[in-house]
């Protein structure tokens, strides 16, 4: 938790804070990730205005874990460049974007809104290259381009014989 408050911020002043945050990991589709290797390096921007404070964080970092389709060890690199505002005086009828979910009395959870960022900024699908071909259907084996690869094909259902005749 960053305090806020200690920035001492009158309307119009900027400060940038460098800051290294532990990230939890994170679960995605019931496999564990790992974010960083050790604390992450943050850069947090926090403006004030008359009504409120207008916030940014930048990042850049690692995320580790098993790939999405044959499951080895797999790595993507993030870029965040993530920004909020946050009303001095929320008004209960204004939009929801007025109030950063990150900041509770004068104190912004970096981690918490890092960790969100990340996974907004990863990929849909975490490969370990580019081109994994995954794993067979039938055996299991891991498909590498290249490899040789003889798994035998799967006989198909008998209830299905009578419309296979149809498309010989």
């Amino acid at each position: 938790m960053f305090d806020l408050r200690s920035l001492r911020l009158e309307p119009g002043d900027a400060r940038r804070v460098d800051l290294d945050v532990e990230l939890d990991p994170i679960e995605l589709g019931g496999q564990r990730y790992v974010v960083g290797d050790g604390p992450v390096p943050i850069t947090l921007d926090v403006q004030a205005a008359v009504d409120g404070l207008h916030l940014r964080l930048r990042l850049r970092t690692g995320v580790r874990g098993p790939c999405y389709r044959c499951t080895e060890p797999a790595e993507v690199r993030v870029a965040v460049d993530d920004r909020q505002y946050h009303a001095a005086v929320p008004d209960p009828e204004a939009e929801e974007d007025t109030v950063s979910p990150h900041v509770r009395g004068g104190r912004l959870d970096v981690a918490a809104w890092a960790r969100e960022a990340v996974v907004l900024a990863l990929p849909a699908k975490i490969l370990c290259t580019p081109d994994c071909g995954g794993l067979c259907p039938h055996c299991g084996e891991r498909l590498v381009e290249g490899a040789a690869h003889d798994c035998l094909p799967v006989v198909g259902d008998p209830r299905w014989q009578a419309l296979e005749r149809l498309r010989e």
